[in-house]
């Protein structure tokens, strides 16, 4: 839903990961989509791209969508093609919107939600499992961490390259049996078994929470006890 420079980008990283068959829909009213998705058409094999022009915030757009038959919906700011305030108001209209329709329905699909301004999160932070990503604050802190020590560049572009390991979150069961609390050491020698680093994890009670939306646990103090439940996930770079 929406569309803006890393739409394209998101398409082409996506292929990567989606079984041969998948579909992605993309609808937009705004940023002129049409030429990029036509440059990639022809270019992925595990996805067919589709393209509907209309507006995302329009209760009776996203009704006859049947959105309730999609397994992740992305909604993506139209920002800097419009006013950043006015993007977000747009971006938390069709999210309002999602949550409902996926509450009356009993459908069962994730959202993940570009935000531009980090003031705007608290409007729509709730109980639900949503994801959002501060599109502008990563940007910030990514800059402020390369101004401190310029050799950090090297280390972020080795680790996120294309070809490089990534960041995933893995179930916390793969890793530990699930019958007794565990400490972070288990957990960095059950990641190093599989030639992965954890990093850190992430429990979904605390995902639950409004204010610990964000949370997750970095570097923890590995002789904490930790009871894991079987939602939790371990993060790791792989």
């Amino acid at each position: 839903m929406g569309w803006n420079i890393r739409g394209a980008r998101i398409i082409e990283h996506m292929e990567s990961y989606l079984m041969p068959g998948s579909i992605i829909r993309v609808v937009s009213d705004d940023g002129n989509p049409d030429s990029q998705i036509a440059a990639y058409a022809g270019k992925l094999t595990n996805q067919t791209l589709q393209y509907q022009h209309g507006d995302i915030s329009s209760r009776s757009l996203l009704e006859s969508l049947d959105v309730r038959s999609y397994n992740h919906i992305v909604v993506l700011s139209y920002a800097p093609k419009i006013e950043t305030q006015k993007a977000d108001s747009i971006t938390m209209i069709t999210l309002l919107h999602l949550r409902d329709i996926g509450k009356k329905s009993g459908a069962v699909f994730s959202i993940v939600s570009e935000i531009m301004d980090i003031r705007n999160v608290d409007l729509i932070q709730v109980s639900d499992m949503d994801e959002f990503i501060v599109s502008y604050r990563l940007v910030s802190l990514s800059l402020v961490k390369l101004a401190e020590d310029k050799r950090i560049l090297g280390i972020l572009l080795s680790l996120f390259g294309i070809k490089e390991p990534e960041i995933f979150l893995k179930p916390v069961a793969e890793y530990i049996s699930m019958d007794r609390p565990v400490n972070f050491y288990a957990i960095l020698d059950a990641a190093q078994r599989r030639n992965e680093i954890a990093i850190g994890y992430r429990t979904k009670a605390e995902g639950r929470e409004a204010m610990k939306q964000f949370d997750v646990i970095l570097n923890p103090t590995k002789s904490k006890l930790i009871d894991f439940a079987a939602d939790d996930q371990i993060i790791v770079v792989a």
